[in-house]
């Protein structure tokens, strides 16, 4: 499959290591990722092993993010749910009244069977996002995903999900 020559790439103008950037993240190539980001919460930092991967992503998920926002139709202006599951999650307090922060790129779908799989563990977690623009809603990348029937959408490192 050319992911490169996909009419969706095309659209968001990414670059051929853009591609293979966001592809490498629909593998499991994402725990090594975003767990470099998340084990650096604390006081001792170290540097990421993937810097120009991490900025690759982050720069194809903002140009397919545009790409949709230079979409006037009916469709881009609708409220969309996307799901997010998580295991082995407790939230803090603070979170219902302020929401929180992901560090790392936030895979999200459409498809809330998807989410639930995700999630399931003694402690599963559980998120609706309600989104109402393009920019809440990420980057649909399920052209390029090596798992495409979870409809996967992504959104940029520091993404603010809130109740």
């Amino acid at each position: 499959v050319d992911f490169f020559n996909h009419p969706a790439a095309r659209k968001g103008s990414l670059t051929l290591p853009q591609v293979a950037a966001l592809r490498f993240y629909s593998t499991a190539g994402f725990k090594t990722l975003n767990n470099a980001l998340r084990k650096n919460l604390g006081a001792e930092k170290s540097p990421h092993p993937l810097p120009v991967t991490m900025a690759l992503i982050r720069d194809g998920v903002k140009a397919l993010r545009a790409a949709d926002a230079m979409v006037d139709d009916d469709a881009s202006k609708q409220a969309v749910d996307l799901w997010r599951g998580l295991k082995d999650m407790a939230l803090p307090p603070p979170f219902f009244s302020v929401g929180g922060t992901e560090v790392s790129p936030m895979s999200t779908t459409a498809d809330p069977s998807i989410a639930i799989k995700y999630s399931m563990s003694s402690t599963p977690m559980l998120f609706r996002l309600r989104t109402k623009s393009f920019v809440g809603r990420g980057a649909e990348i399920t052209f390029l995903s090596a798992f495409p029937a979870e409809r996967e959408v992504d959104h940029p490192v520091h993404s603010h999900p809130h109740s």
